[in-house]
Order: structure tokens, then sequence, then C-alpha cells
């Protein structure tokens, strides 16, 4: 066992952290004598080597004061989380990687041979605004066709079905299982609680009360509180919720005003829960003694 005050410096070290270690064990005779005299000599050499070590490593003076240049880490941390999976391929990306096509980006601005000018690819001013403003109609088109309500109909057409080629997608990188609407309980995804206890049957059961809460609150989610919205079959009863109780007239007022002097001057409201009664007696006082 090495001293505290020996000269051998055998600690492990871990600069990034700012650590060292000491496998040295404690006498334990000295311990029982008194455990901060055994301790505080060992931890004031070992904390002196550690800022030696630190100060040993190479500087840099700034307006900010001297940095210290830490190692890499020497201590290899677990990490928190699991390992990502790595994200699945759409059917673009498969076919791009298939026939090597690389992406690269395209230039915003585009030169016009027609105005001899650059124009924007896209937006106001794009390059080849003004190059449809006559469309040739065939032999075959009846009389009453609309060209331009065609080609806009056509893009309408081919943005749905990027749309739908993009779900698709999604479905396909989450394995085939449809995902449900973001907010909505992942129970929604099964029509009923699957029997067993494996995760997936558990997370049928967990959800199933989430859902019944999600429907509560999306029955009075209207303006009406969902008075005159159409039921659909099998809902069952809407909650109403908690009404807001207010004091809206005098005579609610004057009772809790009495509730609270009585309260004042020591009395019981369990015998005059009305709160009116020492009201009516001082009235009928005040009739005799006119």
């Amino acid at each position: 066992m090495a001293a505290p005050g020996d000269g051998e410096d055998d600690l492990e070290y871990d600069l990034q952290f700012l650590t060292a270690t000491d496998a040295h064990p404690f006498d334990e005779k000295a311990m029982k004598q008194s455990v901060g005299k055994c301790i505080k000599p060992r931890a004031k050499l070992n904390v002196q080597r550690l800022v030696n070590k630190l100060w040993a490593l190479e500087k840099s003076h700034g307006d900010r004061g001297t940095m210290l240049m830490l190692p890499p880490p020497v201590t290899r941390m677990p990490r928190e989380k699991p390992v990502p999976e790595p994200k699945r391929e759409t059917r673009w990306e498969k076919f791009a990687k298939d026939r090597g096509i690389t992406k690269r980006k395209r230039d915003r601005m585009v030169y016009d041979e027609e105005t001899k000018s650059w124009r924007p690819r896209h937006g106001f001013k794009r390059d080849g605004e003004m190059k449809d403003w006559l469309i040739p109609m065939k032999k075959t088109d009846p009389d009453s066709l609309d060209k331009f309500e065609e080609k806009n109909l056509t893009k309408k057409q081919k943005m749905n079905k990027n749309k739908l080629n993009q779900i698709k997608n999604l479905d396909r990188a989450n394995g085939g299982r449809k995902s449900a609407p973001a907010g909505i309980p992942t129970a929604l995804e099964f029509k009923r609680a699957l029997p067993g206890n494996d995760e997936k049957a558990e997370r049928s059961k967990r959800g199933m009360k989430a859902a019944s809460a999600s429907l509560q609150q999306v029955q009075v989610s209207t303006a009406s509180m969902g008075q005159f919205d159409r039921r659909v079959e099998g809902e069952g009863k809407r909650n109403k919720g908690v009404k807001r109780q207010f004091l809206g007239n005098q005579e609610n007022t004057k009772t809790r005003d009495m509730q609270l002097l009585q309260l004042t001057l020591g009395g019981n409201l369990s015998k005059r829960r009305d709160g009116g009664g020492a009201g009516k007696e001082i009235r009928k006082k005040g009739k005799r003694r006119s």
C-alpha cells in the first residue's frame, strides 16, 4: 500500500472528465480511529496531482482567460438510450441507389434564351412563365374544352399522386403498420383489446382508457358543447361536464354575508344553514322597538 506522502504517482486519470482514480485501499485500523485524518491527506495529495496534470496540458490565452485543451476521454460512458434503427429507404431512394443517380442541387436562376436574361426557376417571373400563353388544340378535342383548365387539373392530379406516394413511403418505413394521427391514442390502431400478455396486447389494453378519455374531450369540443352535434351509432352517453357556479342575485350575496358574520361572532353554521335566520331575528326586534 502506498502512503499518502509517497512520490509515486500511479493514479488513473481521465482529464476529459476532470477525474483521478486512486485504487489503493485505506488502513482499516486508521479508519476506525479517525476517518477524517485518514482520508483528508490522501484526498489533498490526489487533488494536487490532478491539478498538476491539468496545468501540464496545452494552454491558450484569450479575453476569457487561460483555456486548457483537454484530451479525448478515456472512460467510455454508456448510452442513455438505445442506438436508433437505420431509416428505411423509400422506393425512389432504392431506385436511385440501384441506378447510380446522385442528388444534385439545381441553381435558383436560369438563363432564358427568349428574353436574354436570368429568371428564377420557381416563383414570380419564373422561367417559362409566358411560354404556354397559347396552347394549340388537337383535332379530336371538343370545342368546349378549356386547355388551361385541363392543364391545371393535370397539375393537381400529379400533386395528389405525389402526396399519396409520400404517405405510402411513410407506411412502408413503419413496417406496413399505419400510424395513428398525432394526438390520438395508439389504442385506435386496434379494433378491440387483444388477448395475451405480449407487448402488442398490453399496448392495445393500455390505450383503450386513453381513447375513451379522448372521445369525451372531442364530444364537448364544439362551441355548443356537443349539444347540436349528430350522434354516432354506439357513441354512448355524452359527458356534459361541470357547470360553473356564480352568485348572481342579492339573496345569495346576503346569505353569504350572514354566514361570514355568524362565523365571526362564534356561531354554529350547522344549526343555521340558510344564513337568513339571524337577519329575520334582527328585523323582528327592530319592529318591536319601533
